[in-house]
C-alpha cells in the first residue's frame, strides 16, 4: 500500500479561560511500514508539551478514505484520513439538529423515540433488545437544573442503560429552552468501542440527535438515523404525559 500519510497541521484553538491561543500541533511521517506521530503545543503559553509516538501502518479502508494505525500489540489506535489529511479518532461523535414532533413530552413519544433509536444502537455494535417502558414519576425540583421541575428514569438490559427525562421550565423565558424538555438515551457496556445514541430535545424547534462510535460502523448507523428522525418526526403524541 503505497499511499500518502505524510501531514503537519494545527487543530489549535482560541481560550477565553486561557485567554488566548492554545496551539495543538500535529505532524505525521511515514516511513515504509511504520509512521511517526509528533504532538506538540501549549495553553496560551503555558503547560508546553512535545510528545512522539510511533504506529504500524494497517488496513485501507477504502469506502472510509481512512488507514489503521495499530500499536506494538496490533490494537487500532488512530486512523489516518487520506482525504483531509489528519488523524482520527476510533470513535468519534455524529450530531444531527432537527424539530421536535408535536406532543414530544409525553411517554408515546418517548417509547416511540426507544423503538427508533433501538436500530441506531444496533448498528454502532451495542446489543440493544427491545426498548424499555418508559413511564416517569411526577415532577419534581430538579437538583441539578435550577427552577426548573423533571422525573428521570432509567432501565439496565442486558449490559444496556437506557435513560430518558422530562424537565419542565415553569419559567421559560426563552424559545430556545423549554419550557419542556426530554430526553432518551441508549449507552453501551462492554461493547467492542464506546458507543452510545440519544436524543435532547431542547425546545420545540431544537432538538439534537447524537451518535458516538466507531467511525467503521458510522455509515450504516447515520443512515438509521435519518430514517429516525424522518419517522419520529412524522408521528402526532398526545399532549401531556
Amino acid at each position: 500500500m503505497d499511499l500518502d500519510l505524510n501531514a503537519s497541521y494545527d487543530n489549535g484553538y482560541f481560550d477565553k479561560d486561557e485567554q488566548g491561543w492554545c496551539a495543538r500541533q500535529v505532524e505525521v511521517r511515514r516511513d515504509g511500514d511504520t509512521v511517526s506521530v509528533r504532538t506538540w503545543g501549549d495553553d496560551n503559553g503555558a503547560r508546553a508539551y512535545d510528545d512522539t509516538a510511533t504506529y504500524r501502518v494497517g488496513e485501507y479502508l477504502a469506502e472510509l478514505g481512512v488507514v489503521r494505525l495499530l500499536n506494538e500489540q496490533g490494537r487500532l489506535v488512530s486512523y489516518f484520513d487520506v482525504n483531509r489529511r489528519g488523524l482520527r479518532s476510533v470513535v468519534e461523535q455524529e450530531v444531527a439538529r432537527f424539530a421536535a414532533p408535536a406532543g414530544y413530552m409525553s411517554r408515546a413519544a418517548r417509547e416511540a423515540l426507544g423503538a427508533m433509536l433501538a436500530p441506531v444502537a444496533r448498528a454502532l455494535q451495542m446489543a440493544v433488545g427491545a426498548p424499555p417502558p418508559m413511564p416517569l414519576a411526577e415532577l419534581t425540583p430538579s437538583p441539578t437544573a435550577e427552577g426548573t421541575m423533571e422525573a428521570i428514569g432509567a432501565a439496565d438490559v442486558a449490559g444496556v442503560a437506557w435513560r430518558w427525562m422530562h424537565r419542565h421550565y415553569p419559567r421559560a423565558d426563552s424559545l430556545a429552552v423549554g419550557p419542556h424538555q426530554m430526553s432518551v438515551g441508549i449507552e453501551g457496556v462492554g461493547g467492542p468501542y464506546p458507543a452510545g445514541v440519544s436524543v435532547f430535545v431542547q425546545a420545540p424547534h431544537h432538538a439534537n440527535f447524537v451518535m458516538r462510535g466507531s467511525i467503521e460502523v458510522m455509515p450504516r448507523a447515520l443512515e438509521l438515523r435519518e430514517r429516525a428522525i424522518a419517522e419520529w418526526t412524522g408521528m402526532v403524541f398526545p399532549e401531556g404525559e
